[in-house]
């Protein structure tokens, strides 16, 4: 299976880490680099595995960790591997790793639930997910895209599946968010990258307090990302 090569890319990867307010995803970027940043330093793994990695974006967050990635179309090296044609990762032991990373990945994922048992298997007891989807967002293929979440579903889908889910979170929320998928249906063209960044500029200063949300989900509720930290049962 091919993946798009715009996801090895360096420029992908800073554009993530480091968005631009010029880019018309800007505030859903920042905010998730932002909730990152804030969760990265207590996420207490030293094997990570990123699942569906593409140019691993956020690995820099995980200082100190022995952070291997997988994905479809990545050149081999001791740091990486190539997941079989089903996504599975099946030169990997039981337990092989105390984190699994998985950013803006399981809406593209075909088998939903088979992703999140390999996920499982994979960590050690006691072992620690992050994970990260969309809740509203544009089509995007990826090659594919399959599947849109609320915080309430995402935690159903992993705690499904044998998770202990920690905490979940909401990012881009309601008025933001609304603005966040307006810009993505901007014209790419240079005559509108100064309202962008201007439109960017303003929102992210006077809806910061949308930018994460942790309280329960309401209905009515918008939010562009959710996210979840979940552990695997110790063994008794």
């Amino acid at each position: 299976m091919s993946i798009d090569t715009r996801l090895h890319a360096d420029s992908y990867s800073k554009s993530r880490l480091q968005p631009q307010h010029r880019q018309k995803d800007y505030l859903c970027l920042a905010d998730l680099a932002l909730w990152l940043r804030s969760v990265a330093p207590s996420f207490e793994a030293t094997r990570i595995l990123d699942y569906g990695s593409g140019s691993a974006p956020y690995k820099s967050l995980f200082v100190g960790a022995d952070y291997t990635c997988a994905d479809f179309g990545l050149p081999l090296s001791e740091r990486t591997l190539a997941l079989s044609d089903n996504g599975m990762l099946s030169e990997l032991a039981d337990g092989s790793f105390d984190g699994v990373v998985s950013f803006q990945v399981l809406e593209h994922v075909p088998d939903t639930d088979a992703y999140l048992a390999e996920a499982y298997r994979v960590l050690s007891p006691g072992g620690r997910i992050l994970l990260t989807t969309h809740g509203t967002f544009p089509k995007h293929s990826v090659p594919q895209d399959l599947w849109r979440w609320t915080e309430d579903g995402l935690v159903r889908a992993v705690s499904a599946l044998g998770f202990e889910v920690e905490r979940s979170v909401r990012l881009t929320n309601d008025f933001r968010a609304l603005t966040q998928l307006a810009l993505l249906r901007a014209p790419d063209s240079r005559f509108f990258v100064p309202i962008v960044s201007g439109i960017n500029l303003l929102v992210s200063r006077v809806t910061r307090n949308a930018a994460v949300c942790t309280v329960p989900e309401p209905d009515g509720g918008l939010a562009v990302i959710v996210a979840v930290i979940a552990s695997k049962k110790m063994r008794t």
